[in-house]
């Protein structure tokens, strides 16, 4: 209703967006002239114009958005930010960073093309924490990738299920772990995700931490036991 009233005031629209993804799609069936953009070499595109308002994508990183929203000062005379950006993406990437600083290398697990799922890889990249993307475990077929690590940390996009993730830990166990925790991927994958899988978050997805350490400190929590093993090193 925001957007369709917004566009019945005149306000040109400008869409933070990734422009196949659902989301946009259904948002410009309120608003089919508005702008959409997503990396900031697009915005130099975006017209000046007297009066205009940004809404995003819910998914979209907030710094992004927020960066955006200064760059349309400067094009517009009257500038109506709307923020949609999701409190459980904010969330999402606060937990995830938590996480890779307990662990030696993080696994983000999302769509190729979800901006979350990116933003995630790109923040533990920016951490300095060794990270590898993938769509499920499917794509995890060497445990070379895992280097040297002793505790690999799995976090998701919000669009995550969690048994993606669990089937992340498992695959872990079974391609990384001592002879022992191989043979039990499938139960400490369970263990691992249950230590951290509060009833509040079963539809969407959080971090876990698999390792040798002993102790890994999840996001908001005090430090708890980590599920054991995923290094035969």
């Amino acid at each position: 209703k925001a957007i369709e009233g917004l566009v019945a005031e005149g306000y040109t629209i400008v869409l933070l967006g990734t422009p196949r993804h659902p989301e946009t799609i259904g948002l410009l069936g309120f608003a089919p002239e508005a702008i959409v953009v997503d990396e900031e070499d697009e915005w130099d595109r975006i017209p000046r114009t007297k009066r205009m308002a940004l809404i995003s994508q819910s998914t979209q990183p907030p710094w992004k958005f927020e960066k955006l929203a200064a760059f349309l000062v400067s094009r517009s005379h009257e500038l109506k930010v709307i923020n949609s950006v999701c409190p459980v993406t904010i969330r999402r990437q606060q937990d995830t960073m938590a996480l890779a600083a307990e662990v030696d290398m993080m696994v983000i697990v999302g769509g190729r093309s979800s901006a979350n799922t990116k933003e995630l890889t790109r923040l533990c990249a920016m951490a300095g924490v060794p990270v590898h993307q993938i769509e499920d475990a499917r794509d995890l077929t060497d445990a070379a990738v895992f280097g040297t690590a002793r505790v690999v940390g799995v976090s998701g996009g919000t669009s995550t299920p969690i048994e993606d993730l669990r089937a992340v830990a498992e695959r872990v166990y079974a391609l990384a772990g001592v002879p022992d925790a191989q043979t039990r991927a499938a139960e400490l994958a369970r263990a691992a995700l249950g230590a951290v899988a509060e009833q509040a978050y079963r539809s969407t997805s959080i971090g876990v931490a698999i390792g040798t350490r002993g102790t890994v400190r999840q996001p908001g929590e005090v430090a708890r036991p980590a599920a054991p093993v995923p290094s035969a090193g």
